[in-house]
């Protein structure tokens, strides 16, 4: 999908195929967890894509538990072409099988965060805790 263009309600600017990946790593930012990732040499000089927008459902958060799981059910809506009738974010926090006392403990549970694309048959990876060095080296050397 390298050159496609896709509008977002957004000034972000982002290639369509790594729309998962990003909203997968941007939610992990919010979260507090310990680093598992090290990088010991990073090249500062990143190639982003510049003209790529999507256009994505909203979801209302409306609790203290579901922000991960919610933003998921977002990108899986966009990915399953369910922009005007996007998941059910309690429907989806089910499939997660995540424990609120998870959440309040440990943070996100990257494995209920796994359960959701697997159900809905798409492809996504979760990273705990990374930094916007390592969401950028990331995402300008395609590791996601």
């Amino acid at each position: 999908m390298r050159g496609t263009k896709i509008v977002l309600n957004s000034a972000i600017h982002v290639p369509g195929r790594t729309y998962l990946a990003i909203v997968s790593l941007l939610i992990i930012l919010a979260c507090n967890h310990k680093n598992n990732y090290a990088y010991t040499t990073l090249d500062y000089t990143y190639d982003y894509p510049t003209k790529a927008l999507i256009k994505t459902p909203h979801i209302f958060q409306n609790d203290h538990k579901s922000c991960a799981t919610t933003s998921v059910a977002i990108a899986v809506s966009y990915f399953l072409g369910l922009t005007d009738a996007p998941l059910d974010k309690d429907i989806v926090w089910k499939i997660s099988v995540t424990k609120e006392e998870t959440i309040v403990k440990s943070g996100n549970d990257m494995n209920g965060l796994q359960k959701i694309t697997d159900f809905y048959g798409l492809k996504g990876e979760y990273k705990n805790n990374i930094s916007i060095i390592d969401l950028k080296y990331l995402l300008a050397h395609n590791k996601y």
